[in-house]
């Protein structure tokens, strides 16, 4: 039998390991989002976002003054996110689904959330945003 000197432990590739990091920093950049949310932070909502984000608004002024009316006459924000996966897509794209529980003053809402993502000057950053699987 093999001495235990030569019995090497089970190694991951750099490759996986680069993908472990990457999946990582993608949670990473959900939970900052979310966390901006409940903060109400604007600045830091928006920055999560690509440059020019519109969410299915004319254009990006517009969804931002839309989410900042929603956002900012609540008194409270609760957002928790649970069953977060996430697939990567070539060096800069992923897409992430999970759970999402939302609660502001009197609306409960729980939904599937489908995040995409684009990697750009090592962020990682929304560039679409849908409800469902």
């Amino acid at each position: 039998s093999p001495s235990a000197s030569k019995v090497r432990p089970a190694t991951t590739s750099s490759a996986q390991r680069k993908s472990n990091d990457e999946a990582r920093e993608v949670q990473a950049a959900i939970t900052a989002w979310a966390s901006a949310w409940e903060r109400k932070d604007m600045n830091a909502y928006f920055a999560a976002y690509v440059p020019g984000f519109s969410g299915g608004d004319a254009n990006a002024a517009r969804w931002q003054e839309g989410r900042r009316a929603r956002i900012l006459n609540k008194t409270r924000i609760s957002v928790e996110l649970s069953g977060v996966t996430v697939e990567l897509r070539g060096d800069d794209a992923a897409k992430a689904n999970f759970k999402q529980d939302y609660s502001a003053d009197q609306l409960n809402a729980s939904t599937r959330k489908v995040l995409e993502f684009v990697k750009r000057n090592g962020q990682w950053l929304i560039r679409k945003e849908s409800v469902g699987s």
